[in-house]
């Protein structure tokens, strides 16, 4: 069983000046990951786990990576497919539906118990807990699901048995404490301290790049430069997506000096909940 943290997005950290705009920013570029090999199995076409992008709803349990997605969208040919992807166990799926009975306008009652598949060698996306690759052997198992999903808000609680082994799965949405972390990334790109910045950085960009990779990359792209100021001017602002995912935006002033011109610009600082600590994404 692997994981793949970046399966939905290979990212890259750019510092830009934007001299027109006088926009100082620490950004992070997507570039889509090749999503194009297909999985090697024992099994026929039919026994395919649904399209991720079908999965619109769905949650992540950031205490353990495990994730839980499912359509919720009563006009798609995939209402009510599901699958549940959990490191160490692989990514599993129904011989079916699920019976969705709705429970109040943003809660859905879950229920499902049949034949099932597991793909043990699945590449699951345990950052983000959206997509998933099904790869090696796919076993005919035992599925059972029983819980209750907001699919709104990207939080629930459901039980599984998979193969006969029981786990839980329950997300919350983040309500606050990046305070803390909002002022240790400010304070450390004032002081140019590279490798603080690099370890207050999601997984994902710690992932693609090396410490030493970051901190001699980020001196060459500033050269004789420095970073002036981060001022952080406001309150900071919480948001969980429809997939379970916690952003907080922090509002800031920044300043810098590169080639011996000053600029500054106001910013944003976003921060994600990344398996349960607030950590630096980019900077908009």
């Amino acid at each position: 069983m692997r994981t793949l943290t970046r399966i939905s997005g290979r990212r890259r950290v750019g510092y830009t000046v934007a001299a027109a705009a006088t926009v100082v920013a620490l950004g992070v570029v997507s570039v889509a990951a090749d999503l194009t090999t297909s999985a090697s199995t024992s099994k026929a076409d039919a026994a395919a786990p649904p399209a991720y992008e079908q999965l619109t709803s769905g949650f992540l349990d950031k205490s353990s990576s495990d994730y839980f997605r499912i359509d919720l969208d009563k006009t798609s040919a995939d209402y009510g497919h599901f699958v549940i992807a959990i490191p160490g166990v692989g990514l599993a799926w129904a011989h079916g539906t699920a019976t969705v009975s709705p429970h109040s306008p943003t809660s859905t009652t879950l229920s499902f118990d049949g034949p099932g598949y597991l793909a043990a060698d699945a590449v699951l996306d345990t950052e983000f807990g959206v997509n998933y690759r099904p790869q090696g052997d796919i076993k005919d198992v035992p599925v059972k699901l029983r819980g209750e999903i907001d699919g709104r808000h990207g939080t629930g609680s459901i039980n599984v048995w998979i193969d006969g082994t029981q786990y839980h799965l329950s997300a919350a949405p983040a309500v606050g404490g990046a305070d803390p972390v909002a002022a240790q990334l400010a304070a450390s790109l004032v002081g140019q301290d590279w490798k603080a910045v690099y370890a207050l950085a999601d997984d994902s960009l710690r992932a693609d790049m090396s410490q030493t990779e970051f901190v001699t990359w980020i001196q060459g792209e500033l050269g004789s430069g420095h970073v002036d100021d981060v001022t952080i001017t406001g309150d900071i602002t919480y948001t969980t997506t429809s997939t379970g995912i916690s952003y907080a935006q922090v509002p800031v002033h920044e300043a810098v000096t590169v080639d011996g011109q000053s600029k500054s610009a106001d910013a944003t600082l976003v921060l994600i909940h990344d398996q349960g600590s607030w950590r630096w994404l980019t900077t908009k």
